[in-house]
């Protein structure tokens, strides 16, 4: 079972999503913009998400779950436990 099942999706393509990321990006800096969308404002990593099948909003949050689990592992009292 997958324990953070978006975050394992965005790495096993983590550098075709960094240059599709990149890529618009650049079109923002040179004046393009893509504007067929239902909504009034897209963050870049909600299209490339979208595009690679990715749910953001869930993989923000693995991304603090991720971090409360290793706060959680390194605080003084837990360390070596497994």
């Amino acid at each position: 079972m997958e324990v953070y099942p978006e975050h394992e999706k965005l790495e096993s393509r983590r550098q075709e999503y960094e240059h599709v990321t990149w890529f618009l990006e650049w079109l923002e800096s040179n004046g393009y913009s893509i504007e067929h969308t239902r909504k009034w404002f897209v963050r870049n990593d909600e299209i490339v998400g979208s595009y690679f099948d990715i749910d953001m909003k869930q993989l923000r949050k693995e991304y603090k779950q991720i971090l409360r689990d290793i706060l959680t592992a390194t605080k003084p009292e837990n360390r070596g436990k497994p």
